[in-house]
């Protein structure tokens, strides 16, 4: 079958999404021979010459992979000027990403495509049981979890070795978290309760815990909130000062590679990531961290729930959240 995959050949200002972009890419070259790529940029525009070659390429379904721009535009140009196309194609499309920030875009989509032979992707149970209180035919929605590069992320004891002594470990305890450092990522709560355990001795002394990541000032945006930037750095910065006595066992690397990622997850003992961020309908760094073979502790929230498996539960324990007027609570 000839396939046509759109997306922007421009790369998300989130890195998660790019890697999930990427992934996805792989994921159908590994299933399809012929594929025709096709730009849609985050500016909503597609070129009329590949609409047009699009309609004359034989391509029998079309693939929308991108978490944005949502493919309303890219679906009106289609059948404004390919009309004849736009009735015989398949549709999939991947939801992901800011869907909830869109939903009036989304809602065009769905009526674009209703009666239409489409199916829409989510990455995971909760995602799609979200996705279903919009679309009344619940059997063109599926579940595909995003795919994770084996070579990237596996287990290498090697790897694990060579880099504790680098980093001056022995036989310490080490948590990690890998990702943006964020308010709905709640990395000062994961501070507070890390320490906390320290002092009461639950856990032992000498654990670190090792956070992976840039800060930035995405705050709250379904609640208006947003944050200037370096403010949620400095809030990190207070809830460490209040820790004194163990902050020196939190260690912020900041940002590192993506090719650097497999080494902190050989290296850690645990991933732990207490989010509860609007969109996490799946998690990319807790599945590259599990596939790395570190257990994880995770909130119950959202897409994270599907990463604990029935038949290997303590591989992941869950923490019940509770929605409030603000942010969830644990």
């Amino acid at each position: 079958m000839k396939v046509a995959i759109v997306y922007s050949f421009k790369p998300s200002e989130w890195f998660s999404c790019t890697i999930i972009n990427k992934n996805l890419r792989a994921a159908y070259e590994s299933i399809y021979d012929e594929i025709m790529y096709i730009d849609y940029t985050r500016k909503r525009t597609v070129e009329e010459e590949d609409l047009k070659a699009l309609a004359e390429s034989g391509i029998e379904k079309i693939i929308f992979i991108d978490h944005i721009p949502t493919p309303v535009d890219f679906l009106l140009k289609l059948k404004k000027f390919e009309p004849e196309c736009f009735e015989r194609l398949e549709y999939t499309i991947h939801v992901f990403g800011d869907f909830p920030l869109y939903m009036p875009e989304w809602r065009s989509v769905f009526e674009l495509l209703e009666d239409m032979p489409v199916k829409f992707i989510a990455a995971s149970k909760k995602q799609k049981l979200f996705v279903e209180k919009f679309i009344p035919q619940k059997d063109i929605i599926f579940v595909s979890p995003f795919p994770v590069g084996e070579s990237e992320f596996s287990y290498d004891a090697k790897k694990r070795e060579g880099f504790r002594t680098e980093l001056g470990l022995k036989n310490e305890t080490v948590f990690l978290y890998t990702g943006r450092l964020t308010y709905q990522k709640r990395i000062t709560d994961m501070i507070e309760i890390f320490c906390e355990q320290l002092i009461a001795g639950k856990i032992a002394r000498d654990s670190y815990f090792y956070i992976v990541g840039g800060v930035d000032t995405l705050g709250v945006p379904y609640l208006g909130v947003s944050q200037l930037l370096g403010e949620y750095y400095r809030q990190i910065q207070k809830t460490l000062a209040k820790y004194s006595d163990v902050s020196d066992r939190v260690i912020l690397t900041g940002r590192v590679e993506n090719s650097d990622l497999k080494k902190y997850y050989c290296m850690a003992d645990c991933y732990l990531s207490l989010s509860t961020y609007h969109d996490e309908d799946y998690g990319m760094s807790v599945a590259e961290a599990l596939c790395s073979g570190l257990p994880a502790i995770l909130t119950n929230w959202a897409g994270y729930q599907s990463f604990q498996l029935s038949e290997r539960p303590e591989l992941c324990r869950l923490v019940d959240t509770r929605l409030e007027q603000d942010l969830p609570q644990f």
